[in-house]
């Protein structure tokens, strides 16, 4: 047996039936049975987020144990998705200063810690903007931002992210605190200046 576990909702399935789906497959047919109103805010395979990589999506449904899917209401996103989004990004810019200055101290143990929460926040951000990007039906690749699109700054923002992570594993702390201030800071701050254009563009029927 495994289980598919939609919000609160568990369904039971012998092996045999339907386990030579791919993970994706089951996830768009759901999709498609789901209320206008509800939209998936993510996908965990046996406690494992799914990503868009081709070897989440094409993982049988045979290997595994357990699917759980989150849903939200899709209203809520594009009334106040921006705003929300927003508002974590500006946790996040705030604790990464002071993550920056933390790893040039001699206590690299409470950077890490504090470094932790900072990856936890951008997180929230990036689960955020991906909802409110369905919710709102924003075309990433059709919003121009300080002549880079959308798109291309959060392909960007996924780089910075491997290479500050990468710093982090190897100890190289100051290089990390560099990379932090100089690449990660603005790139937080062009997608802050980017949502609150769309936003304000929005709002003016634009």
């Amino acid at each position: 047996m495994f289980q598919i576990k939609l919000d609160d909702s568990i369904t039971k399935i012998a092996r045999g039936e339907n386990t030579t789906e791919q993970v994706g497959q089951l996830i768009t047919q759901i999709h498609s049975i789901l209320p206008e109103n509800r939209i998936i805010t993510k996908v965990l395979v046996d406690g494992i987020p799914v990503t868009k990589e081709k070897a989440d999506l094409e993982r049988l449904v045979d290997s595994i144990q357990e699917i759980e899917i989150k849903t939200t209401d899709k209203a809520i996103w594009e009334v106040s998705g921006l705003d929300m989004a927003v508002s974590c990004l500006e946790r996040v810019q705030t604790s990464l200063i002071k993550t920056s200055e933390l790893f040039r101290d001699e206590d690299k143990g409470k950077a890490n810690r504090f470094f932790a929460h900072c990856i936890e926040g951008l997180e929230r951000f990036l689960e955020a903007v991906t909802i409110t990007r369905y919710a709102c039906k924003l075309d990433f690749a059709a919003i121009q931002t300080e002549g880079m699109t959308l798109q291309q700054v959060e392909t960007h923002l996924t780089n910075i992210l491997k290479s500050v992570l990468d710093s982090q594993e190897a100890k190289e702390f100051e290089e990390l605190a560099e990379k932090v201030e100089f690449e990660l800071i603005p790139n937080l701050s062009q997608w802050k200046r980017a949502l609150n254009e769309i936003k304000s563009k929005r709002e003016n029927g634009v």
